[in-house]
């Protein structure tokens, strides 16, 4: 049986995300509440309403995704997540250890954030 990082993966190159935020949300639903996690959404939150606030919070989750998955293999790590926020100068604005603590949290056990996970999280909001 897949797990829903993998199953996300795969659907996400068959560009079949409508389908499957509903089972990636299930997910994450345990990482609510985490500090880490909520300073990472927030971040991106503000930068949205800063920049890009007559965007659908969906496509803006999937334009943050795809700058940040430079080797576009639907998974994304603490270093790319890292460097998408130097390029929207937020670098400061997270140790390494809280964006490590956010994408665990967000993993859903598997130590894997796949791209739909994140698009999830971000189109929560």
């Amino acid at each position: 049986m897949l797990s829903a990082s993998q199953f996300a993966r795969i659907g996400a190159r068959f560009g079949v995300y409508r389908l499957l935020l509903p089972l990636v949300v299930s997910n994450f639903s345990d990482a609510a509440g985490n500090p880490a996690v909520d300073k990472l959404v927030g971040i991106f939150e503000s930068y949205r309403a800063a920049n890009y606030n007559q965007t659908l919070p969906s496509r803006y989750a999937k334009e943050v995704v795809a700058a940040a998955d430079k080797d576009g293999d639907g998974v994304l790590t603490k270093d790319e997540i890292s460097g998408v926020f130097a390029n929207i100068g937020a670098d400061t604005e997270m140790s390494t250890t809280e964006i490590e603590e956010a994408v665990s949290a967000l993993a859903g056990g598997d130590g894997v954030l796949s791209s739909a996970e994140f698009i999830a999280v971000l189109s929560k909001k």
